[in-house]
């Protein structure tokens, strides 16, 4: 069988990692925290894979569309989990790195896992819990071709990197779940 692209690695990563627990199920309607370091509030229920500070959420599947949290990302770790299989030369974050950087770590990241056509449509402010953060779309296409369209939000707090991604297939998947990733990505509390 084909093996799936690197760019869905990071949902093996988790599975590999939450391999005892498996997907769980997140009940929309009530506070949830995330990675012991953030709260959101979904309004539908999500499925979710777990390893520490990283949580994948998804609905129809990671490759179709997913949620990446990574809650308090330190000064020298990665953006997305690793594990033997996980390049050794992914890149990791410094603090007091600006928008821009935060923006190419992330990019650099899914290009190392097999991404290809990366491309940044927009960076904007954005308050995120309360601090000043900032917003960017991109898009970019697995090794296959699959098309994906892209929305992340950051935020630094106290030498820490918050970040929120959601991704989804260009057609059908990521506008399907567009809205409600949107609300989730607005509830975000930094814990």
């Amino acid at each position: 069988m084909k093996k799936l692209v690197r760019i869905a690695a990071l949902a093996s990563v988790l599975a590999l990692a939450a391999a005892c627990q498996g997907y769980t199920l997140v009940k929309g309607g009530s506070p949830v925290e995330v990675g012991n370091a953030m709260k959101v509030s979904p309004e539908r229920s999500w499925s979710k894979l777990t390893s520490g500070k990283y949580e994948i959420w998804t609905v129809d599947g990671p490759i179709l569309q997913q949620i990446l949290f990574a809650s308090g990302v330190e000064d020298g770790e990665k953006l997305f989990p690793t594990d033997a299989q996980t390049p050794k030369t992914l890149p990791e974050f410094k603090k007091g790195m600006t928008e821009l950087e935060i923006t190419e770590l992330y990019r650099d990241t899914l290009v190392q896992l097999g991404g290809t056509q990366f491309e940044i449509q927009e960076i904007a402010p954005k308050t995120i819990a309360g601090k000043q953060g900032f917003r960017f779309e991109f898009t970019f296409a697995t090794k296959e071709g699959l098309q994906k369209n892209g929305i992340a939000e950051a935020v630094l707090a106290e030498d820490k990197l918050y970040f929120v991604a959601y991704t989804g297939a260009k057609l059908h998947y990521y506008p399907k779940n567009l809205p409600d990733a949107e609300q989730v990505m607005g509830s975000v509390e930094i814990l």
